[in-house]
Order: C-alpha cells, then sequence, then structure tokens
C-alpha cells in the first residue's frame, strides 16, 4: 500500500514577529449562476399573472459601463470553466441586437484562456426579425421561450401591451427560429385555466417539435378559499403534464408515439 504523502517541511519565518504575513488568496467559489435583466422589469406584454405588472417600469437600458463592469466581474468571480450568462427581463430582446453584440465583445475581452461563456436568452417571443434568430443561431445562443400551450388559454392572459391576443405572432416566431436552426425550450405557465385542458396544451405544445417543454405552475397567494383551490388545481395539472410528458419521451425514444397513447397514460 502506498504510504499516504508527507507533510511538506515547514518553511523557515520570512517576516518579523511584529510583521503580519500576507493573506492566502480566497479558494475559488463553486459555480454558480446570475440572471441579468437588461431593461429590468421592461415588456411589450401586459401578462396578467405577471409578477411586474403593477411595478413602475420607469427603468432605463442597463449602461455600456454597466454591461461592463458586470461582465468583468462576473467571469472574475466565477470558477469556470463554463461562465453562464442568462438573459431575462421584463422582455430582454427590447435591449436590441447591438446590446447582445457588445455583451459578446465584453466576454471575449475578459474571458481567461480555458473558459467558454454559455449564453440563455430567456423571451416572451414577440419580437422576433430573420436577423434576431441569425444572430441566435451564429452566436449559439440557448433560447428559453414563454406560450402557454394552446391558443385560447395562452391569449386569455399573455396580452400585449394594447390588450391584443400574441399567440399567433409567438407561434410563427417559434417556427422562424426553428428556420434558423434554434429549437427553443418552451415555457408554459400552469394557470387554473390550463389545469382544465392538460391534454389539449401538451398536445399544442408538442406539436411544435422544440425538443423540451417545462411546466410552471402559477400559485396565486390567496386570501380566500378560491385562491387556495386554484393554487391546488395548478400544482396538480403541472403533475398531470409532467407524467404525460414523461411517458410521450419513453415512447418516442421508441418510435411510437401517437394520440391515443398519450391519452392512455
Amino acid at each position: 500500500m502506498t504510504p499516504p504523502p508527507q507533510a511538506p517541511a515547514q518553511a523557515p519565518q520570512t517576516t518579523a514577529p511584529h510583521e503580519t504575513a500576507p493573506r492566502a488568496a480566497p479558494p475559488k467559489t463553486a459555480p454558480f449562476s446570475v440572471m441579468a435583466k437588461p431593461v429590468g422589469s421592461l415588456c411589450n406584454m401586459h401578462c396578467g399573472y405577471c409578477y411586474y405588472i403593477n411595478k413602475n417600469a420607469a427603468e432605463r437600458p442597463m449602461s455600456d459601463a454597466l454591461l461592463e463592469r458586470f461582465t468583468r466581474q462576473y467571469i472574475a468571480a466565477h470558477p469556470g470553466p463554463v461562465v453562464p450568462f442568462t438573459w431575462h427581463g421584463g422582455e430582454p430582446t427590447l435591449a436590441g441586437l447591438d446590446f447582445y453584440r457588445r455583451a459578446l465583445a465584453l466576454q471575449k475581452k475578459y474571458l481567461p484562456e480555458g473558459t467558454t461563456c454559455w449564453n440563455n436568452l430567456q423571451t416572451n417571443g414577440l419580437h422576433f426579425s430573420d436577423e434576431w434568430c441569425d444572430f441566435l443561431a451564429a452566436n449559439r445562443f440557448d433560447v428559453g421561450l414563454s406560450i402557454d400551450g394552446a391558443a385560447q388559454i395562452h391569449d386569455r392572459c399573455r396580452k400585449d401591451t394594447a390588450g391584443g391576443e400574441t399567440y399567433d405572432r409567438v407561434a410563427a416566431n417559434i417556427k422562424r427560429l426553428k428556420a434558423h436552426g434554434v429549437r427553443p425550450d418552451l415555457l408554459c405557465t400552469v394557470t387554473s385555466w390550463a389545469a382544465k385542458e392538460p391534454l389539449e396544451v401538451y398536445r399544442a405544445l408538442r406539436a411544435f417539435d422544440t425538443g423540451w417543454v417545462q411546466f410552471i405552475p402559477i400559485v396565486v397567494p390567496s386570501i380566500a378559499a378560491a385562491g387556495q383551490r386554484d393554487g391546488a388545481a395548478a400544482g396538480a395539472a403541472a403533475k398531470e403534464a409532467a407524467i404525460a410528458e414523461g411517458s410521450a419521451a419513453k415512447e418516442a425514444a421508441a418510435g411510437s408515439v401517437t394520440e391515443e397513447s398519450v391519452m392512455a397514460e
């Protein structure tokens, strides 16, 4: 058996008795992630369940100086080897493409050798052009896109700032992203309305064929019993949808997913 390594001999004292030895460098931290909101709560939608809906939306976009300071300090503090940048909101596309071009340039400027960045954009999917899609694809952004399943359920809560419906525009932009080689992760909230139509919601999401769906229960702090019932229904529907998703995924691996098989679950 190999003996344990011996402790190194104690180094001779190099400071006078009255002097303080220099501090050792602090240990590297565990990997962590920071969610950056380049436009704060500013948004081009007015969703009924949004926690920002009644907040002051007078924020200004993140300045170039703040973006550089954030990027430099975040990379310096992160142990790597992959530094995740998550861009959230509000609606982060309102910062504009030039903002993200500057963000990528700063990441390259401050990344040490052997370290890379991963960029994720969480969006409502309302504001995408071919130029946006080209940029996201070329720079390998992951995209999380919010859509509440079927049109009539989505449009009940997810309105634009003029009160108009948004489903058709968001659905078209999912297809636009896919045409450019970007397969967004779909995020669907589970409201009391969605809870009544779990299979319809699931099938509508699955029809986009993006490869990944997340369900997020909307739990409203309840004062009355009705609010408590809504929260319970949302949680139950999320569980049911997750079970259906898992069962369908197993069948997909075997190449035999059908509507009837999902219903049987």
